[in-house]
């Protein structure tokens, strides 16, 4: 800032600046005088200097102003939440300190009353993610599993100001904008600063390997056509020449290229790109370095993103509200700076705890859960980022590969999830028939099944079919490697769709999800706090919904479901007027406008909507097994991403997440029960309700491959339902790769799958290649037909692998090793007792029949 210009406002304040508020001040004049001519060029142009100059005062004065007020107002409020954190996290009736933090980061059964923000943020994503539904399946083609390019163009079109003609389009680009708009506000009001720009119409996308791979002057000569011009502008409101646009564009070029190395905040917090969190970092400003880049026309933006763009429409909208909800989902619960309080918090809580008598002896477990902090946080705030991300893709993409290829039928498996969901329903006094009845609805009625999504019940699994297996990562293409991590995931997705998984894990939690919801909004509406029953109120405390969020509940309105039940939902509690909330929380209106009391408002109203969806997405997630941030940091045991024991320790994991799951969500619930008496209870029903089911799916895999049932009164038959069940967890697998009788071995349980194939090839072409095939009785001819099947995808698939494995590669066995099959067949007959409906050689097919043995 100029000294006169210094001096004149030192004069109307009547005190000396300080060196900051002179270069905030000199900012924000700079601001103001490019916000103004963007705003209305008009206005601008028929201004003289005088009035330029006084419009650029008062707009930089009210800018300064409105900063001031929002640092100030985040500073109380983050004081204010680690007040309260630290008073929740001390005062735990169970849990020391640094136990209830990582409670309160992520997901944890043991109905300790604290609810984890990863549930906010999920709670948070579902919403917009459910807002755009429609935009999603009306903008693919090929029954879901390709995205219809025409559309998406008219589409983007239309959200950039040109009509397309088309009603239904017209209707989506809407859905669009206003949740990119509400998304805006939404983080605003947890102390964001987000400006609205003018003709803003979608995020961009930016792919550090395409951008590269052009060059710079490329680049920039490409995108210079493209840009809209009246958006760049001197400190005066002059507009730039081209000269001047290009190198504003080279800085661009040098942020992508260098993934945001360039930038002074990034430098400074050691990020990997501007996708990423950075540590530390003040929230407030976040995103405005995202704009650089105004395209002048849809046309624009389409050809730029054809050419550039790291990911498609789908990806593009759902990766931007992913990190959105995120931000928000920390910012709500860890105030502006979340990292930050987080470390600190730990920090403290751990010093404290180090230098307190009481926990003389524990000093080793309190220093591992203080580390467990802070890899939680990384976890779920996406900031794990890989030593070695080439390392990382490529373990990504080889884990995505495997799911593709082995996992078309897991659907199958999938059955086991009604022992827990009959558990769950027990748990909370729901009959377990009403929920079932639901999820059959969910497949055959359209109507029940956008209602529950609308509401905010299995809504992740829409957009991301592999959510069940841990894998949340953002779509990316911003290397050759990411990009073929990216492609290799949607292949993935499309085998987990085709299967069905993704369709009866997401029916099931939204069948679980809908009868909860009516369970509690039917206690609420008929009984007070005092009148509920032990086992209603153990329920809801231990889920964190307290006697204040019961009886504010009470006066929601609530909604009808097609089904005809009336149930509280999160839109029920946003709708609810905002006087109900500003007298229940006895706000003091006096000095508010009426917009900030509608802010106060939404707040008090989303907290309590995220308490009422978190214990739902607590309790679904319980029922319906799925892997979390818990189970995500625990597979990779501490270390760092992109790292060869990481990466080898994720391989290990792959297809254990859900026996790691079982231990974290149903074990843990278990030895959460109070009494010996109720922990027996509990762990007798679920041992009993997944081997019945276990054997159920042992019998179907068994019809699907082929072979005839099993002996049910058999030893190894009770051995195959617990495995199958699942209950057992690590230590049934574990025994049934040694005693199971389909040929595996304890290397089974310790190789991870994705190296199977590889080790096998390996064993052939090495000396112990002989050895291996004459146990087998079999040729390598065979066995290479094998390897190949065994990494197509889609073959694997359970309704259709039976036909393609019998008509197809049994005749290209045969063509290699005449008779293999029928070896094959004779040794499991003989050394295993099997036998099968048909025949692996094709030589017979009959009714399945029951193997009874001798």
């Amino acid at each position: 800032m100029k000294n006169e210009c210094r001096t004149a406002v030192e004069g109307v304040l009547g005190r000396k600046l300080t060196d900051k508020e002179a270069d905030l001040l000199e900012q924000q004049f700079i601001k103001a005088s490019r916000e103004l001519p963007q705003e209305d060029i008009k206005a601008w142009k028929s201004m003289s200097d005088e009035e330029r100059a006084e419009a650029i005062a008062d707009r930089a004065i009210k800018n300064y102003t409105d900063q001031h007020i929002k640092e100030v107002t985040n500073l109380i409020n983050d004081l204010e939440i680690r007040e309260a954190l630290e008073h929740e996290l001390t005062s735990h009736s169970k849990l020391n300190p640094l136990e209830a933090l990582n409670r309160k980061l992520v997901m944890f059964t043991d109905q300790s009353g604290i609810q984890s923000v990863e549930h906010n943020i999920q709670a948070v994503e579902v919403r917009y993610l459910g807002a755009l539904a429609d935009v999603f399946s009306k903008t693919q083609k090929g029954l879901g599993y390709l995205i219809d390019a025409d559309k998406v163009k008219l589409l983007v079109k239309e959200i950039f100001g040109k009509p397309s003609g088309d009603a239904e389009i017209a209707g989506l680009a809407k859905s669009v904008q206003d949740v990119l708009e509400q998304l805006r506000q939404h983080y605003n009001r947890y102390g964001g600063d987000i400006k609205k720009l003018a003709n803003y119409g979608i995020p961009q996308s930016h792919s550090h390997y395409k951008v590269i791979q052009a060059g710079e002057g490329e680049w920039i000569k490409t995108t210079f056509p493209m840009v809209d011009r009246s958006k760049y502008r001197h400190e005066n409101g002059k507009l730039m020449n081209d000269a001047e646009v290009k190198e504003v564009l080279k800085g661009v070029y040098q942020t992508i290229s260098s993934e945001g190395h360039n930038k002074a905040s990034v430098q400074a917090h050691l990020v990997q790109s501007e996708t990423d969190l950075p540590v530390g970092f003040n929230m407030q400003a976040l995103h405005q370095h995202h704009r650089e880049v105004h395209f002048k026309s849809a046309d624009d933006w389409v050809a730029y993103q054809e050419q550039f763009g790291e990911v498609n429409f789908h990806d593009l909208l759902s990766n931007h509200i992913r990190r959105m909800s995120t931000e928000i989902g920390m910012m709500q619960t860890f105030g502006s700076n979340p990292e930050k309080l987080v470390k600190q918090l730990g920090h403290d809580l751990l010093n404290k705890m180090m230098q307190d008598p009481k926990y003389v002896k524990e000093h080793r477990k309190i220093q591992k859960q203080a580390k467990l902090v802070q890899k939680h946080y990384d976890e779920l705030a996406g900031q794990a980022l890989p030593v070695d991300s080439n390392l990382a893709q490529v373990g990504g993409m080889l884990r995505s590969w495997t799911v593709a290829t082995k996992m078309g039928s897991a659907f199958i498996t999938a059955f086991s999830d009604q022992a827990t969901m009959k558990l769950a329903s027990e748990m909370h006094g729901i009959a377990y028939t009403k929920v079932f009845g639901k999820h059959l609805k969910q497949f055959k009625n359209k109507e029940e099944r956008d209602f529950a999504i609308s509401i905010g019940l299995g809504v992740r699994e829409m957009s991301n079919a592999l959510v069940r297996f841990g894998d949340d990562d953002l779509a990316s293409a911003s290397t050759k490697l990411a990009s073929a991590n990216t492609k290799t995931r949607k292949i993935a997705n499309a085998v987990i769709r085709a299967s069905g998984l993704n369709h009866i894990t997401a029916s099931a939690k939204r069948a679980f999800g809908a009868s909860l919801m009516h369970h509690v909004s039917n206690l609420n509406s008929v009984k007070a706090w005092d009148q509920l029953g032990p086992q209603d109120k153990k329920m809801l405390e231990g889920g964190g919904i307290k006697e204040d969020d019961w009886t504010l509940l009470k006066q929601i309105d609530r909604t009808e479901a097609p089904s005809g039940e009336k149930l509280v939902t999160n839109k029920d509690i946003f709708n609810a007027s905002d006087d109900l909330f500003l007298d229940t929380f006895q706000v003091d209106r006096t000095g508010y406008s009426a917009q900030e009391l509608s802010d106060i408002a939404f707040r008090l109203k989303e907290q309590l909507a995220n308490k009422y969806m978190n214990y739902v997405y607590t309790e679904s997630d319980s029922a319906v097994l799925s892997v979390g941030a818990r189970e995500s940091t625990f597979m990779g045991l501490g270390r760092e991403r992109g790292t060869v024991s990481n990466e080898l320790t994720r391989f290990f994991f792959q297809f254990k997440q859900f026996p790691l799951a079982m231990i974290t969500r149903q074990w843990t619930r278990g030895m959460a029960q109070g009494t010996p008496q109720e922990k027996f209870v509990y762990f007798a029903k679920l041992f009993a309700y997944t081997t019945v089911m276990g054997a159920l799916v042992s019998q179907i895999q068994n019809l699907t491959q082929g072979k005839d049932l099993d002996d049910p009164t058999t030893v190894d038959f009770y051995m195959k339902a617990i495995v199958k069940g699942g209950s057992a967890s690590f230590l049934a697998d574990a025994l049934s790769a040694t005693s199971d009788p389909t040929e595996r071995s304890v290397k089974d349980f310790i190789i991870p799958a994705a190296f199977k194939d590889v080790m096998s090839v390996g064993t052939m072409v090495s000396g112990a290649g002989e050895a291996y095939l004459t146990e087998r009785d079999s040729s390598y001819g065979a066995e290479a037909v094998n390897t190949i099947k065994n990494n197509i995808p889609f073959q694997n698939l359970w309704y259709s692998r039976l036909v393609f494995d019998r008509l197809v590669i049994a005749e290209m066995q045969e063509l290699f090793d005449e008779g293999y099959r029928e070896r094959k067949q004779r040794r499991q007959e003989s050394n295993y007792n099997m036998s099968y409906w048909w025949d692996l050689d094709n030589a017979s097919i009959e009714a399945p029949d029951i193997n009874i043995r001798e």
